[in-house]
């Protein structure tokens, strides 16, 4: 059995597993064998015990150089169904997809190229919108405000059984009946959805098309008018050379004043010096970061009055590589 790997992102997937292995019994056990070329992490232990060949490539096109027939081909589906052509050249028995959503036309062209397909539900998808809610909660419930940093009290303050906010913070909030607008019901976009239904929020999207699907009772509007009228926008779409700078100057004259922005994905969605004008006016609410233009980033940024920015860990609990690996592996073993 042929084995393929794509990754055709700078990603980096599974980079974070390489300072774990000796200190991880699970995957210690795994036997992993790094690739330096790819930067990817092989599952070699499926070649010893199932006997199987393992590739690693960057693109569908790098397939045909392989000259053979490929059984699972294990990729995202974006880098899948981006060039038909070389789709329909090569015989794949079976794809894996990382990730759960799969739009209706990808569905309709696997059956029609009689190829079986899998998806999976990947964990650092959920780590990632994890992290944009405690981004949100740190932000709204002042974590960072430096009397809670330093914990103390104003002096003879009075000492109850109970004394709200004693240390009295000022400007704290809640995520109930916020209105969060995500731009992009993707993978990580629909957990965002789940989790901020669970706060009792109002979810709003926009993408280049709607949904046929409903997700968490997400409401499909017009980028505009969720600039307009959200709270809170969390930026979930991937950068390419359509969106690049999807939030321009124009864009920021639209947004709610006081609105709240959280960027996971990628600093460049944002145009950088129209960001820097919004922070520093009165409209902006805030703006909240696991991504940046530069990594690492100057300490001046880092300390602005206006953000809370973390060093690019949303999708890095290693934990979540470990079950994206383990069931990429049970997937295939299961098949055997």
């Amino acid at each position: 059995m042929k084995i393929v790997f794509m990754d055709d992102t700078d990603e980096k997937a599974f980079d974070f597993l390489l300072d774990n292995v000796e200190d991880n019994y699970l995957l210690s056990q795994l036997k992993f064998e790094i690739n330096i070329n790819r930067e990817i992490c092989l599952l070699k232990n499926l070649e010893y015990l199932y006997h199987v060949n393992i590739f690693v490539v960057n693109s569908l096109k790098e397939i045909e150089s392989l000259k053979t027939d490929v059984a699972i081909l294990i990729t995202k589906a974006d880098s899948f169904f981006q060039n038909i052509d070389h789709i329909k050249s090569n015989s794949f028995k079976e794809v894996i997809f990382f990730g759960e959503i799969l739009k209706p036309h990808q569905i309709d062209i696997l059956k029609n190229l009689n190829v079986k397909y899998q998806t999976f539900k990947r964990s650092s998808h959920q780590m990632v919108a994890e992290h944009i809610f405690t981004l949100l909660l740190m932000h709204y419930r002042k974590m960072t405000d430096s009397k809670i940093q330093n914990f103390y009290s104003p002096a003879n303050t009075p000492r109850r059984r109970y004394l709200f906010n004693w240390m009295g913070i000022q400007g704290v909030q809640g995520l109930y009946n916020k209105t969060i607008g995500i731009v992009g019901l993707g993978e990580i976009g629909v957990k965002v959805a789940r989790i901020a239904n669970a706060f009792g929020m109002l979810v709003v999207y926009t993408q280049r098309e709607e949904n046929p699907t409903l997700y968490h009772n997400a409401k499909f509007v017009d980028k505009k008018r969720l600039l307009a009228n959200s709270d809170i926008i969390s930026l979930n779409i991937p950068l390419n050379n359509s969106t690049i700078n999807y939030l321009s100057k124009d864009d920021f004259k639209v947004l709610k004043k006081g609105a709240v922005i959280v960027n996971s994905a990628r600093a460049r969605l944002i145009e950088k010096k129209s960001l820097e004008h919004w922070l520093e006016s009165d409209s902006c609410g805030g703006y909240l970061a696991d991504v940046h233009y530069i990594e690492p980033v100057d300490k001046e940024e880092v300390l602005h009055t206006k953000t809370l920015l973390t060093p690019h860990i949303g999708g890095l609990p290693v934990e979540a590589h470990i079950s994206d690996i383990l069931t990429i592996i049970n997937n295939i073993t299961m098949e055997k």
